[in-house]
């Protein structure tokens, strides 16, 4: 036969093809037998070995355990998978030979069986093998280019794959390192770094940023959410200085998000000329604040404008005061601006309040989970109520509190006048 079985009979087909051309090469009869059982184990652990390697390009939670390493550590493991993928080649090749050269397949299995030789430099064998493989062209010779071209591809495929995971490192070092914020939920706040990706449920990423690319500081943070009303920040300079620092890096980071990824055209490119590369994921990653129900209302006043925006979310900072960065809905923003789409830059002119969770007033005015409460507060005291509705402000609740205040104001004058006119009686 001259095709490679896939059945599981294939060992009893091997070894009655080496007893068959035994007959023409008495000599090598016991030392084909020996390759071909060596040769044969050592296909089948390069074949577990490669299936493990594929299982981390290919797996979605290996692949995250996997972009969580060191970049030292994903060189050593794409060069092992390679070296084993081209060993078992060589083995396929022998396997292969056994059935249908015996000469050669002696030479390859002899190199095969020795990886210091194959991995030293002994390539007397090998020269052999490609002198053979010239001479008889219509047996060996496309088996052996093809070998060499896979070897080839492989090369270049780790190539590529080092150059990516090197840029998908460096845009997450980047990205990480400016400004996001972890897990502070006993400061009452969760602030998350969510990939935009079915690999957000996976909890790598978090204990990563956690151990080794947290940035801001529990007083920053304190600082970036709670207007700076903290003990450590009561020096005016060094509130400004931590003003401008928090900001440089929220405006950096959309930036770097687009800028730092991969060039996507560069990697369609090898995609198709490379056929079976791995590559490894770019994640377009999100900041996503998470509102626990301890969180107090977010006041906002006019001028204020939006720092960035993100997905469903947006981060808007007072411009008076400049010393201040809240985060509000994207509904109440697109309600609230005059644009169709909320870009860095607009300016809100409106005085409002966003109405968190925990708070005595949802449940009077909040008809369903959906809407959003916007108050007008004059000194701890609500003096307007709207709910937002279809991009539209109604106000609904400002008539019931203007009567409650003139019933206020004329319990108060029937008082001023009942004891104005006891003091005349008296």
């Amino acid at each position: 036969s001259s095709s490679f079985p896939a059945s599981a009979s294939s060992s009893l087909f091997f070894n009655s093809s080496v007893f068959s051309s035994s007959l023409f090469y008495p000599s090598l009869s016991s030392s084909l037998s020996t390759s071909f059982s060596a040769s044969s184990s050592l296909f089948i652990r390069c074949g577990a070995c490669l299936l493990f390697c594929h299982m981390i390009a290919s797996s979605d939670a290996l692949r995250q355990i996997f972009r969580s390493m060191r970049l030292l550590a994903r060189v050593l493991i794409y060069m092992v998978s390679f070296l084993y993928a081209i060993v078992s080649f060589y083995a396929f090749l022998a396997i292969w030979a056994l059935s249908e050269y015996p000469p050669f397949a002696a030479g390859y299995a002899s190199t095969i069986l020795t990886f210091y030789d194959l991995l030293v430099g002994d390539w007397s064998v090998h020269m052999e093998a490609a002198q053979l493989a010239v001479t008889n062209k219509y047996i060996v010779l496309p088996f052996f280019v093809s070998f060499h071209v896979v070897c080839v591809l492989l090369v270049l495929n780790l190539v590529v794959a080092l150059i990516v995971t090197y840029y998908e490192l460096k845009a997450d070092k980047d990205e990480v390192s400016e400004g996001v914020l972890i897990n502070l939920e006993q400061e009452g706040l969760s602030v998350e770094l969510v990939p935009s990706t079915r690999f957000s449920t996976l909890g790598w990423r978090k204990e990563l940023v956690e151990d080794e690319l947290l940035s801001l500081t529990t007083s920053e943070v304190k600082y970036l959410l709670g207007g700076g009303m903290n003990s450590e920040l009561d020096d005016p300079e060094k509130l400004k200085e931590m003003h401008s620092d928090v900001m440089g890096r929220l405006l950096s980071m959309e930036k770097r998000r687009q800028a730092a990824v991969t060039p996507l055209a560069l990697r369609s490119l090898l995609k198709k000329m490379i056929p079976g590369a791995i590559f490894t994921n770019v994640m377009n990653r999100s900041i996503v604040f998470r509102s626990l129900s301890s969180v107090d209302t977010l006041t906002l006043i006019e001028n204020t404008r939006v720092v960035m925006c993100t997905q469903g979310d947006v981060i808007v900072q007072e411009n008076e005061n400049m010393n201040k960065v809240y985060l509000i809905a994207t509904g109440l923003c697109q309600a609230m601006s005059s644009h169709a789409i909320v870009r860095p830059g607009d300016i809100f002119q409106e005085s409002l309040l966003l109405l968190q969770g925990g708070q005595q007033y949802t449940e009077e005015l909040i008809a369903s989970t959906n809407d959003v409460v916007v108050l007008e507060w004059d000194y701890n005291q609500v003096t307007s109520v709207m709910k937002m509705k279809d991009k539209k402000v109604e106000p609904e609740i400002k008539k019931k509190e203007d009567d409650k205040k003139d019933e206020k104001k004329e319990e108060t004058k029937e008082k001023e006048e009942k004891e104005e006119k006891e003091e005349k009686e008296e």
